[in-house]
This record gives structure tokens, sequence and C-alpha cells, in this order.
């Protein structure tokens, strides 16, 4: 067999299974056992809906994090964590490494309960502020949810006009994913995961 040969074939092996292993990845997390509603931030009606998926954000993106509540040495990426009321419905609490170590997860097990908060990973920088330097401010955190977009099916836009929360699904480290908009009342607006209930 000639040397050309292999490498494409190699390659192609690689790179098979490579894709194999993203789709699993994703069949999994949207799998997940752990799931978390997030309240949508008031976004402009007019920007709502673009073709077919609408733009989105999140009321925990609005939050302005003390220095308390943010561990440093988040260069590498953070995880929120998010304490969970009776309905699912999670608040940001505060923000750590994104490889948390046992004795946090010790401690946040004590503090909100074995099943009473969830981790998401996000993204945490300093809050922009157009005031000048005042010794008796402290340092504020901004932190942001990648998740900026919903697809939906076409001309059912109409279904999410009542969205108030976001439905994710969400793996023990934090990685999650957009499944479904959600009412007030926590009805998932897909046919397909209305169906499912």
């Amino acid at each position: 067999m000639k040397l050309s040969t292999l490498v494409i074939l190699l390659t192609s092996c690689c790179t098979l299974g490579y894709v194999n292993y993203l789709a699993f990845s994703q069949y999994a997390l949207r799998h997940s056992a752990d799931s978390v509603f997030l309240e949508l931030a008031p976004i402009d009606p007019l920007s709502l809906f673009t073709g077919q998926y609408m733009n989105v954000s999140f009321s925990a993106e609005s939050s302005r994090l003390s220095v308390d509540q943010v561990q440093s040495g988040l260069q590498g990426g953070a995880v929120g964590v998010f304490d969970l009321n009776d309905r699912g419905i999670g608040e940001l609490k505060e923000v750590a490494g994104r490889r948390p170590t046992e004795e946090q997860r010790r401690a946040w097990n004590e503090k909100y309960g074995l099943d009473g908060y969830i981790l998401f990973q996000l993204r945490v920088s300093p809050a922009k502020r157009n005031l000048k330097p005042d010794s008796d401010r402290r340092e504020e955190f901004k932190v942001y949810i990648d998740q900026r977009q919903f697809s939906f099916e076409e001309n059912t836009e109409y279904k999410y006009r009542d969205a108030r929360y976001g439905f994710f699904r969400v793996q023990p480290n934090g990685q999650y994913t957009l499944i479904d908009l959600a009412d007030a009342n926590l009805r998932l607006l897909s046919p397909q995961s209305a169906s499912a209930e």
C-alpha cells in the first residue's frame, strides 16, 4: 500500500471518529438528566425574531457580582453556581473556576443542598463603569452566557411570544445546551418538547 493511500485512510478514520465523538457528545448533553430554567432578559420585540431564530439573553447576565462572589484566576473559563428553587429555576449566586475542587463541591452541597444547585459554564469579565475611580466602590464583575440564539421551525415564531425562560440541559461539568423556551408556567413551547412531556 502506498504511503499516500495510508495517510488518506488514517485521516479519514480520524475525521469519522472525531465527527462521531462530537455527535455522541451532543446527544449525551441533550439527554442529560440535569436541567435548569433561566429567566430571559427583556429584549426589544422588534429585534426578537430574525428569520428562523430569535435572539435571547438572560437575566443572570445583568447580575453584577462582587469580588466576594467571584474567585480569582478565572482566565481558563468559569462556572456559575445557580441556586435552584423548587420549580427548577436557577439564580446565580457565585462564580468559581472551570474545574471546582472537591472541597468547593462539599461547601456547595452544605450551602445549597446536594440537589439544590447546578453548575453552568459562563464567562466573567470586570464590569465597565463610566465613573471616576472611587476608593469606596468595590470592583464588580459581569457574566456572559454564550448561548445567544434559539432556532425554531419556519412559521412558528408566534409560539414563542410568551417565552419567559430558557430550558437548558446541563452536564455535571457545567456544559450546557439550550433545548427550548418556556412560558411563565414553565410549559415548554416547542411542539416536540410539549409532546415529550
